[in-house]
């Protein structure tokens, strides 16, 4: 309840806000709210002078409490206090120092109390609730403060609890249990919520304050077993001269890179080491097949200096002189191998031939066997290792390419492929199909191990912390590399020890200076990597030399030096030494300035793309598809330029996608492009064409409760445009689908009325798919004297044609 009592006497109405005021952000942040309850029963008994003293006193301990433990009090509502803690800066463990400074409020109020009972007979109440979620912290009016959900939750939770109890949410128990006891509470039905809100009531507290972490160059601990994988595996695809598949699966921060590292160093020391080659899997926008395109960059010797012209000619003679000395002598077949892999990672200016007219299906055959031969030629030089990362993003096309790869490769040839378990809950059997294929399960370091890890990593006048350390990582190295990093850097404060990698990483980026997170925060809107061209403009914006901030962010091991990859690359490239560095600094962005990024990311790569357009669509959509995405969750009107921009590379990207036989990337991409051509007023012809290639890509996945919708958009738009034809066509291919689907009776109402639409232009394939579908539909139904004319009709036509023969010619045999 309030008081209506003056916050003075050195209690602050708020946090003062910084005089340019903080830029927005996303956080995850931990609100505390505590409430006097027995105000009015107080005020009663007691002069106003002295109720306002006491009432003082109060607010004053239960600031205290919270700046102990390393919170912002955020403002006073009459008698009510709201703490942020994780804004303005993050810890590593801010769960549990809200509920640490919850339990101190009640101890706190329990002193106040006999005081009060003792002097004037009276006694307040304290409620407290706390909640973990994301919310946006920025400036309101003149003080900073927090806004989401999350805010109300954790007043609601207050609300509810008894009168001396710490109350709180489900994110805030899961994140805090390891120091705190808790127990039960029903669910609650708050205000506002439409379902029960789980809570919990914290009792006491477990463990003393959490210890902080630090790191340097991490050695390989407790990965002996994996290691010797992969060098027997290494191994036998040498002596058997047959390709090996070898997966490790674990979860982000278990060490797989780091093993990928050390294989490197290994294979790199010998004397006559193998070719290593290695492709990385982004998660959106790089392409279906980029990891095979840096593996063959790679191996051609293509530079990021390197025009298209010049790419096309060093691909074209270094492929062609390897597969020659492979043992492919014939040059209108290496010719055709080189055009088919030119085709496919869109380098068109190497002359491709017929490639365009192909069967998309018979070009991905082809496309695989080429590849394949690259590589048997590369094992012919010397034993080949294949290192493919973050396969769990992998297109099924790309998957499918890998496991292409190691059933029929003949040589000494490795291949390495990292993942997360995404993987296997997509293809339960990757991995497992032949003898020559095996999966390995990457698990978290033992306890020893874990402690061998962290007394590597801190310097030896931190040794004493090393046990703590190694206890809170729980076997992830990355935890551990991460919090015996900020033992290192800023000393062994015991209360900076992490409790999950999202607030590691947090607290990590928020010890930054302002402009380096800044630049942190642009760069991860890129992606996992990019050139230094493409951070031009926020360093134009900071008026800061780009260069020493960049120098600085790999001291500090934010980023790493990167092999460029040509996606948005140029001579040279970073990267986030963790992609889940770059994730934690992508979602600090509000949604607004997300959406901006990435269209100034999109617009300039368009500027760059030149003749590379075709290869960088998905790159350029993608950036283009976040900003709409993020502008529509915020209820923003339509952009009609953005839409455009989107229908325009997202069009191209499912095109690509669409001849390669990637029918479930096409339809994506096309719907894409029809959604913002329909908002950015794309032409009626456009549209109507853009709708019939949606329909047939949703066509080709059987999406069959979608793709006759789609058909009967399309057959519309061309009614409107007086094309009839093309209307008929549609009229067909919808009851195709519907006939595939197994529902005759509309495919028949639709091949009858397509019928009626094509005959008038003649002899047609689209006819004779039509007469045939009606007439197996009626032949289906048991009525042959209906079926048998119009299975006649479609044979004599086919005849005429000169087309295979029909399937109709079948069924009258």
């Amino acid at each position: 309840m309030g008081c209506g009592t003056s916050l003075s006497d050195g209690v602050a109405a708020g946090r003062p806000a910084p005089a340019a005021g903080p830029a927005d952000e996303r956080r995850q942040v931990t609100i505390l709210f505590a409430d006097l309850s027995g105000y009015t029963a107080v005020a009663e008994q007691l002069d106003p002078e002295v109720v306002k003293g006491v009432v003082s006193r109060i607010l004053r301990r239960l600031s205290d409490e919270v700046d102990a433990h390393g919170g912002t009090v955020d403002k006073f509502i009459g008698d009510n206090v709201m703490a942020l803690f994780g804004a303005p800066v993050a810890h590593e463990d801010d769960a549990v120092r809200a509920v640490r400074a919850g339990l101190g409020m009640q101890a706190a109020m329990d002193d106040v109390n006999a005081d009060l009972e003792r002097t004037h007979g009276v006694r307040f109440g304290l409620r407290v609730g706390i909640n973990t979620g994301d919310v946006l912290y920025g400036t309101i009016g003149e003080s900073s403060t927090v806004t989401g959900d999350a805010v109300n939750v954790a007043a609601r939770l207050q609300a509810a609890g008894a009168i001396g109890t710490v109350t709180v949410g489900e994110r805030t128990m899961r994140a805090s249990r390891h120091a705190v006891t808790f127990a039960p509470v029903a669910p609650l039905e708050l205000k506002g919520k439409s379902e029960p809100v789980p809570a919990h009531e914290a009792i006491a507290l477990l463990q003393p304050h959490a210890i902080r972490r630090s790191a340097t160059e991490s050695p390989l601990v407790g990965r002996r077993t994996e290691l010797s994988l992969v060098l027997e595996a290494q191994r036998r695809a040498e002596s058997e001269s047959r390709a090996q598949l070898l997966t490790i699966i674990g979860p982000a921060g278990v060490g797989k890179s780091r093993l990928l590292q050390e294989t490197r160093r290994i294979l790199a020391e010998r004397d006559a080491p193998p070719t290593l080659h290695e492709g990385r899997c982004p998660a959106y926008g790089s392409g279906v097949f980029w990891p095979v395109a840096e593996v063959l960059r790679a191996e051609a010797a293509l530079g990021e200096e390197d025009g298209a012209e010049d790419v096309a000619r060093k691909l074209r003679e270094r492929l062609d002189v390897l597969l020659e000395r492979g043992g492919q002598h014939d040059a209108e077949a290496r010719q055709r191998a080189v055009a088919l892999i030119a085709h496919v990672l869109g380098y068109e200016t190497v002359p491709t031939g017929p490639l365009e007219s192909e069967d998309p299906q018979r070009v991905r055959d082809g496309f695989f066997a080429a590849v394949r031969s690259v590589v048997e030629a590369m094992a012919a030089r010397c034993p080949v290792v294949l290192a493919f990362e973050d396969i769990h993003w992998a297109d099924d096309s790309m998957l499918d390419l890998i496991g292409h790869l190691a059933r029929y490769v003949r040589g000494p040839v490795l291949i390495l492929c990292l993942a997360r378990e995404d993987l296997i809950e997509r293809r339960e059997r990757w991995g497992t199909a032949r003898r020559t294929e095996r999966v390995h399960f990457l698990d978290p370091l033992a306890p020893d191990e874990a402690a061998e890890l962290v007394a590597a990593l801190l310097p030896a006048d931190h040794a004493a912390l090393a046990a703590g350390v190694a206890e809170r990582a729980e076997g992830n190295p990355l935890f551990a590399e991460e919090m015996a990093r900020s033992v290192a850097e800023e000393g062994a404060a015991p209360d900076r020890l992490p409790d999950t990698i999202q607030a590691v990483l947090a607290a990590r980026l928020d010890s930054l200076e302002p402009v380096e997170r800044r630049v942190v925060q642009h760069a991860a809107v890129v992606g996992r990597t990019f050139s230094l061209e493409v951070l031009e403009p926020i360093a134009r914006e900071e008026s800061v030399d780009l260069d020493e901030v960049l120098a600085v962010l790999e001291d500090k091991d934010i980023l790493v030096q990167e092999r460029p990859s040509g996606v948005l690359g140029g001579p040279v490239e970073l990267g986030f030494r963790h992609v889940l560095i770059r994730d934690v600094a992508y979602e600090s962005l509000p949604k607004a300035l997300r959406a901006a990024k990435h269209i100034e990311v999109a617009r300039w790569a368009e500027e760059r793309a030149g003749d590379r357009s075709e290869e960088l669509a998905e790159v350029v959509g993608a950036h283009y598809l976040e900003a709409v995405e993020y502008r529509a969750q915020l209820g923003e009107r339509p952009d009609r330029e953005v839409d455009a921009a989107v229908c325009l590379w997202a069009a191209m990207a499912g095109r690509r996608a669409w001849r390669l036989w990637q029918q479930s990337e096409a339809s994506r991409w096309f719907g894409a492009a029809l959604k913002s051509g329909e908002r950015s007023g794309l032409p009626d012809a456009d549209l109507a064409e853009l709708t019939e290639l949606h329909a047939t890509t949703l066509d080709g996945i059987a999406a069959y409760d979608k793709v006759v919708e789609a058909y009967r958009t399309a057959l519309e738009r061309y009614e409107t445009l007086g094309r009839e034809l093309d209307a008929g066509r549609m009229d067909a291919m919808a009851g195709a689908s519907l006939f595939n689907a197994g529902d005759d009776e509309n495919a028949m109402e639709c091949m009858e009325r397509a019928i009626r639409r094509l005959e008038g232009f003649g002899d047609s394939e689209d006819l004779i798919t039509a007469l045939e579908m009606l007439g197996n539909a009626r032949r289906r139904r048991g009525r042959l004297h209906l079926a048998e004319p119009l299975l006649r009709k479609a044979a004599d036509m086919g005849s005429r044609m000169g087309a295979s023969a029909p399937l109709s010619q079948a069924y009258l045999a």
